[in-house]
């Protein structure tokens, strides 16, 4: 029995078909994608522009929507330290918010990125850290609780003492509770926390001050307009190396959800010289969106949708609410009008019972290009309490107006890796292009084989001779001057051992050690599974007295027949 491993990773875009039913998508509540990036230089002078390009990669086999970047500048060191509150070397001092990032199935996108160092940065060592999310589904570490982002760290020369004062991470407490671990808290009642400022300046520091926001679940998600509360606490001043305390309070909100609570040092200027966060989880039942995805950018007419869900229980690990049947709708909207919609009841959502995963399935009445996918969550009684929407508009998220789409197989007998290749439009109409496609080494060090100018009406077939291995399948796409690529893992036959006994001759069986399978040659037959000579049967007497028995009658018969012939001659003979 053969077996191909194919990984796809398509340089380009793939409207790839969206296999809700995976583990990946159920069980994890990351979408698979990257970032990468490479700062311009490893030392700075205070002053000088850092400047980077950040790539973004969805490696999903559907449309990534409503996604954006963290960017944060931190003085600490060489190591991102995770939890955060067990240290106060790290100190977050910038942060820049990059939205509107969408990103076709299987594809990426390059994003520049640029900051002016201060001129009164101070000298050390410094991190660039990325975090990539969308509003409900993390892909590349959590920002509001500063959990694995993607890093670089660079050296900074300045003769200044920015940023000059932070927020001690050790001491901060909401609820007598360090970092943001999601203490539980009941809903509307009063939250005391001590914020303690350290300074790092020689000098006195004057007119700073403290901003508290409260956000639901990510405060990197949330607009100034979504903010529940926000308060400013003035620091008069802070003295040299001096470290200062702040007393906040407020009421936690009444809605049981978990909530992230922002803390911003800001000087004098409105400068953030320090940003940390804490959390709070105000306890009871809800449930959450935390993925809503979509199988294709666009729809033909009578073609089926895809939208999968994922769905969390009540982020109270103190009382362990079971919420009993939710409602969970959602629905496709078309210029405010409704193409499809559909509830379902989850009859329990609860820590025990984990995530839970459903797909909804829906034809398009015609075809659909623009449109916005809504999903929301209810009590049995109607309460609210989630709701997710976002809008697909293909023409701003495609990178490319066509796509190539590739199948393979391999002849293990011949050595030879068969491939077809496909092409469509956006809206997964059959298109032409001409193509070129080059088989090589994992590194693309070896070429393989190439096969040129090949006509896509819409589709081709071609072949490469090769061994079982890992390869890198480039096609180009000479139209459009598009590459795309797929990597292929052809894996060794695997050898499955004969099964005698299963009404199939196998390879490896023969009529010597399975002849229940596979029969004997003429003349023998199949006895215990051993070919045996056949026996030739003695003849039978009795079984010839029925014939022996007609015949004696016929011959009666016969001679009867003459005796009567010869005597009527006789009597019929003249008399002399």
């Amino acid at each position: 029995m053969k077996k191909i491993l194919l990984t796809l990773l398509i340089l380009g875009l793939l409207q790839g078909i969206y296999a809700l039913g995976t583990d990946n998508f159920a069980n994890n509540i990351f979408y698979k994608g990257d970032i990468s990036f490479e700062l311009d230089k490893k030392t700075y002078k205070a002053g000088d522009e850092l400047k980077t390009e950040i790539t973004v990669a969805n490696m999903e086999d559907f449309p990534i929507v409503d996604a954006y970047l963290v960017v944060e500048m931190v003085k600490g060191g060489t190591e991102h330290v995770y939890p955060s509150q067990l240290s106060d070397e790290d100190n977050v001092f910038y942060e820049e918010i990059i939205g509107n990032i969408n990103l076709a199935p299987r594809s990426q996108k390059k994003i520049p990125f640029s900051y002016k160092i201060p001129t009164d940065m101070k000298s050390g060592n410094y991190r660039l850290e990325v975090y990539f999310r969308t509003k409900r589904t993390p892909i590349v570490g959590i920002p509001h609780i500063f959990m694995s982002p993607k890093y670089q760290n660079f050296k900074v020369e300045g003769m200044g003492n920015f940023p000059y004062a932070s927020i001690v991470r050790t001491k901060t407490t909401f609820a007598n509770e360090v970092g943001p671990i999601g203490v539980g808290v009941d809903a509307g009642s009063n939250i005391n926390g001590e914020i303690y400022v350290q300074s790092a300046s020689p000098s006195r520091l004057d007119d700073l001050s403290l901003k508290v926001i409260i956000c639901e679940w990510d405060d990197t998600s949330c607009t100034e307009e979504e903010y529940l509360w926000s308060k400013e606490y003035e620091i008069p001043s802070l003295d040299p190396n001096g470290i200062e305390k702040i007393d906040v309070e407020f009421n936690a909100p009444n809605d049981p959800e978990a909530y992230a609570i922002r803390l911003e040092l800001n000087d004098k200027n409105g400068r953030i010289i320090s940003l940390y966060r804490s959390r709070i989880i105000v306890k009871g039942e809800t449930g959450r969106i935390r993925k809503m995805a979509i199988n294709k950018l666009c729809f033909k007419k009578d073609e089926m949708g895809e939208i999968g869900l994922l769905i969390a229980p009540s982020p109270d690990h103190y009382t362990y609410p079971v919420v009993r049947n939710a409602k969970l709708s959602v629905s496709v909207k078309e210029r405010d009008k409704e193409v499809y919609s559909k509830s379902i009841v989850i009859p329990e959502l609860s820590i025990d019972e984990g995530f839970i995963s459903e797909k909804f399935e829906f034809i398009a009445p015609h075809e659909l290009s623009e449109f916005e996918v809504c999903s929301k969550i209810e009590s049995e009684s109607g309460k609210l309490y989630d709701q997710y929407c976002y809008s697909i508009n293909p023409p701003k998220i495609m990178l490319t107006k066509n796509i190539i789409n590739a199948e393979w197989d391999y002849d293990y007998h011949k050595n030879l890796l068969h491939v077809n290749l496909c092409v469509e439009d956006v809206s997964g109409r059959s298109t032409t292009t001409k193509a070129t496609a080059i088989l090589s080494s994992p590194d693309n060090k070896q070429i393989i084989g190439i096969r040129e100018n090949l006509e896509l009406y819409p589709c081709q077939k071609t072949s490469f001779n090769a061994d079982v291995g890992e390869y890198n399948l480039l096609v180009n796409d000479l139209k459009q001057n598009k590459q795309f690529r797929f990597n292929i893992i052809i894996e060794p036959k695997e050898i499955s051992l004969p099964v005698c006994g299963n009404n199939r001759c196998e390879e490896g069986e023969n009529s010597e050690n399975c002849c229940i399978d596979c029969g004997c040659p003429e003349g023998k037959e199949c006895v215990d599974n051993v070919c045996r000579v056949k026996e030739i049967p003695k003849p039978s007497v009795t079984k010839w007295y029925p014939i022996a028995f007609i015949v004696l009658i016929l011959m009666i018969l016969i001679i009867l027949a003459a005796f009567y012939s010869i005597k009527r001659k006789r009597s019929q003979k003249p008399k002399t």
